[in-house]
């Protein structure tokens, strides 16, 4: 079992609300905040139905016991900065 722990959080999204709107042919700036959560909503959703991390994050990965193969919780991975071990 892992215990996985979100230390930096995604800083943008896959898409602007900008972007969304040209797509939507919608011109108005009053539903900008709406669909900004729209896309947030949607990228989460779709991060945890498919444990594939869409956009920059970092996490911590903590295992209680060794198996073969350690699986990670969030794909692609870009890089790793540690890998550590205790004898307990």
């Amino acid at each position: 079992m892992a215990k996985t722990v979100l230390i930096t959080a995604p800083t943008t999204e896959p898409i602007t609300p900008d972007e969304l709107k040209t797509h939507l042919r919608i011109d108005d700036p009053v539903e900008d905040a709406y669909l900004s959560g729209l896309i947030t909503t949607a990228r989460k959703h779709l991060e945890e139905a498919y444990w594939t991390q869409f956009v920059t994050a970092t996490y911590d990965q903590y295992f209680n016991k060794f198996s073969s193969p350690l699986v990670l919780d969030h794909s692609p991975l870009i890089s790793m900065s540690s890998v550590k071990y205790t004898d307990t």
